[in-house]
C-alpha cells in the first residue's frame, strides 16, 4: 500500500488523535529465527492471492481506531466509505468521525487526476492511480506476506463455498505488517511501538475473487509520558468483481471544471482548529 502524503492525506492527518511525533525506540536485540515449514494452507493462499484481479471491483470499507491512555481516557477514529474501480477510473465516498468531529469526502479519479470534495472544499490533484488509492487509508491491493512472517495460517470452507484464511503474524514481524499495510497514523514513529496481537481474515469465492478482508491488531506506544493501547479494526467487503461500472454524467463533468488546483486551497484553518502544529 502506497501511503503518499497528498493534500488529501494532509487534510485527514489534521484530525489525528495523537498529534506530534515521537522517535521510534531502537531494538538492539537480535533474535535468531527458525525457518517456518511451508503449510498447505500457505501454498493455496499464496496461489489464490497472486491470481486475484484488482482492475474492476466495488468495495465497502471501514476502519476504526480506539486509543486508551494510561489515565483511562479514550479517543477514537472511525471511517467508512465506498469505492468503485474500473481499470484506472474510479469514484469514492468517505465519512469520518475523529473523536466526535465529523466530515465527509467524495471524489472521482480519471485520466491521472483526482477531483476531490472535502466538505465544501473542491479541488483537483494530479497523481498516479496507486497514490490515489493510498489516500483512502485502507488497502485495496491483494496482500502478500512471506511464510517466515506468518505465525499461523488456516484455510477452511464456509457454508457458502467460500474459502476463508485466518492469519496471525510472528512477534516482531507483526510490527512491520501492520505499519506497512494497515496503519494510517504512523504509530511506528512513536516510542515503544509494539504490536501485541494480530489477525487477518481473508475470504475468497470459488472463482478466486475477493469477498472480504477483515483485520484486528492490538498495539501499544508511548506518548507524553503515557502508555497508549491502540485497538485497530478494518473491514473491506468486495462485490461486483469484473462488472463494476464507473459512470460520470455530463453534468458532473461540467461541475468538475470548477474545481481548483490543490495548491490554491488553504487547509491551515482546519489544522489550527484541531490544535495541531
Amino acid at each position: 500500500m502506497n501511503k503518499r502524503k497528498t493534500v488529501t492525506g494532509v487534510l485527514l492527518s489534521s484530525l489525528l488523535i495523537l498529534s506530534g511525533c515521537g522517535k521510534q525506540s531502537a531494538d538492539s536485540s537480535m533474535k535468531e529465527e527458525k525457518e517456518t515449514p511451508v503449510s498447505d494452507a500457505y501454498k493455496t493462499w499464496k496461489k489464490t492471492s497472486e491470481g486475484v484481479k484488482t482492475d474492476n471491483y466495488t468495495a465497502d470499507y471501514e476502519c476504526h481506531y480506539t486509543m486508551t491512555f494510561s489515565d483511562d481516557t479514550k479517543t477514537s477514529f472511525d471511517l467508512s466509505g465506498n469505492l468503485k474501480v474500473d481499470n484506472e477510473s474510479s469514484s469514492y465516498t468517505q465519512n469520518v468521525n475523529s473523536n466526535g468531529t465529523e466530515f465527509a469526502l467524495a471524489g472521482y479519479y480519471m485520466n491521472g487526476r483526482l477531483y476531490n470534495s472535502y466538505n465544501d472544499i473542491k479541488y483537483y490533484e494530479d497523481m498516479s492511480f496507486e497514490d490515489y488509492l493510498g489516500t483512502l487509508m485502507v488497502p485495496f491491493d491483494s496482500p502478500f506476506w512471506s511464510n517466515d512472517e506468518i505465525e499461523s495460517i488456516t484455510g477452511e470452507k464456509d457454508s457458502e463455498g467460500n474459502t476463508v484464511y485466518t492469519i496471525s503474524f510472528k512477534d516482531g514481524k507483526a510490527d512491520d505488517v501492520f505499519s506497512s499495510r494497515y496503519d494510517a497514523y504512523g504509530l511506528k514513529d512513536y516510542d515503544d511501538y509494539k504490536v501485541k496481537s494480530s489477525e487477518v481474515i481473508l475470504q475468497y469465492d470459488s472463482k478466486g475473487n475477493r469477498v472480504q478482508e477483515k483485520t484486528k491488531f492490538t498495539s501499544s506506544v508511548s506518548y507524553s509520558s503515557q502508555s497508549v493501547s491502540v485497538e485497530y479494526e478494518s473491514l473491506v467487503k468486495y462485490s461486483d468483481n469484473g462488472s463494476t461500472e464507473v459512470s460520470i454524467s455530463d453534468d458532473t463533468k461540467e461541475e468538475l471544471k470548477s474545481y481548483v488546483p490543490y495548491d490554491q486551497i488553504d487547509t491551515s484553518g482546519s489544522e489550527e482548529s484541531d490544535g495541531n502544529t
